[in-house]
């Protein structure tokens, strides 16, 4: 199986990305114009959400424990997916009324089945919203477009729900938001660092934290999302900001490419993912590659927007840029960390040895059909392991990339890491031996 590193919408809209020199005299360009470039029309949607009041996400009930005895993990877990759907239901239903938008029947319908726990008929009328919104070839439905993300995140905690053992998620949630620090803000990355967390974080008692994901920042409609529910409370990226990230990502990788086109000897500087076309005389790019770069731009853009906000970031990509003044904060980076948390050889140790803690505790307390559970904490150990990288500590870096391969054999993002560290000592028998073992786990499986 392979890890969904990447949040769907992201990878949905990374992989269909076209991207030109053109959308920068365009008007607020919307997440389907970005991946397929359809009609015009299409952005009346998403510029109709960022107007009026705030929409307050502090004043959706949230779940308290009531007297008599404790209740199991799936009893929890299924009292909170009720609860966050019928939370999503009501912003769905103020985006639609700032929108001046109706609500589709069929999506009544969804979390009408919800509501009822009848979570395969939901499955079901998902999936056909889904094929309606993402058809590129049929009409744009205005109506479901508006709406999409409530829906979108309600299906995303749903899907790891029924993914994760009960016990297994909420603590998942519970160390992840448990390292983070007073009034901090939490940028996730993959489905279950953004999807559970803000799950856990909306059910929860105690504090509510600015939640949202780092793989949509080049989407318009994503911002204009974000800025109904923290609008008074973050200061954002606007249409400016994304444009000049993407201005500025085209003129990068250009230049990129041109050196791999003058020096077809020296090693490539156009990395996998990232795709370069001119048509019509105008610079095209696409891919996840792309995209995450342009959302590396623009995530460093809002920490620029937010100088007196400290953030967490649970890493999708690797955003080397992110890791200078970077810390490890529990299983997550602390970003911009100061003086009191800044990383340190005593720091690196103590890394090593929680994730040799909660490496042993996962094997011990998950089988091998528990994929999901061990792939999130593999991930998260490797995006840990590139840090420690980048700031020159490769003894912890390369024990806790072998920690995670532990987790999840075929994590062959943790695999290439561990050959670029291997590589980078002079160890090319140790690279070799590794190359050798992926290789054969890859045809075996």
């Amino acid at each position: 199986m392979e890890y969904r590193s990447r949040m769907r919408f992201a990878v949905m809209a990374g992989l269909g990305l076209v991207i030109t020199a053109i959308v920068l005299f365009r008007d607020h360009p919307t997440e389907k114009e970005t991946r397929s470039r359809a009609p015009s029309e299409r952005r009346s949607a998403s510029s109709a959400v960022s107007q009026g009041t705030e929409i307050r996400q502090d004043s959706f009930p949230r779940l308290r424990r009531l007297p008599g005895p404790p209740e199991s993990a799936e009893e929890i877990v299924a009292a909170k997916l009720v609860q966050f759907s019928g939370n999503r239901r009501r912003l769905m239903n103020l985006l639609a009324r700032r929108a001046g938008k109706t609500i589709p029947p069929e999506v009544d319908r969804y979390f009408d089945a919800l509501e009822r726990g009848h979570w395969e008929e939901a499955e079901r009328i998902f999936a056909e919203l889904h094929r309606r919104h993402e058809n590129p070839a049929g009409p744009a439905d205005e109506d479901l477009y508006a709406i999409w993300r409530p829906i979108q995140e309600t299906e995303g905690i749903q899907s790891e729900a029924r993914h994760w053992p009960a016990e297994q998620l909420l603590a998942y949630g519970s160390k992840v938001l448990g390292s983070l620090k007073p009034d901090m803000v939490f940028i996730g990355g993959t489905d279950p660092g953004a999807f559970i967390n803000t799950f856990l974080n909306e059910t929860s008692e105690g504090e509510q934290r600015i939640m949202f994901t780092q793989n949509a920042l080049a989407d318009s409609s994503y911002i204009d999302y974000l800025n109904a529910i923290y609008g008074e409370r973050l200061q954002l990226p606007e249409k400016t900001d994304q444009d000049a990230a993407l201005k500025r990502y085209i003129d990068d990788i250009s230049s990129r490419a041109a050196h791999d086109r003058d020096f077809p000897d020296e090693p490539k500087q156009v990395r996998p993912g990232e795709n370069l076309a001119v048509v019509d005389g105008k610079p095209q790019v696409s891919g996840q590659g792309a995209v995450m770069g342009i959302n590396e731009l623009l995530l460093n853009r809002l920490l620029e927007l937010n100088p007196d906000k400290s953030f967490a970031l649970e890493e999708s990509a690797s955003f080397k840029s992110t890791y200078l003044d970077a810390a490890l904060l529990g299983p997550v980076m602390e970003l911009r960390a100061g003086n009191e948390s800044k990383l340190t050889p005593d720091s690196a140790a103590k890394a090593v040895e929680a994730w040799r803690s909660n490496t042993r505790e996962l094997l011990d307390g998950t089988t091998e059909t528990d994929a999901y559970p061990r792939q999130a904490w593999s991930h998260m150990a490797m995006a840990q392991a590139n840090l420690l990288m980048e700031r020159n500590f490769p003894a912890e870096a390369e024990e806790i990339l072998l920690l995670a391969r532990q987790l999840k054999p075929d994590n062959f993002e943790a695999v290439n890491r561990l050959i670029e560290l291997y590589r980078s000592a002079g160890r090319e028998r140790d690279a070799e031996r590794v190359f050798a073992e992926s290789e054969s786990k890859q045809v075996g499986r």
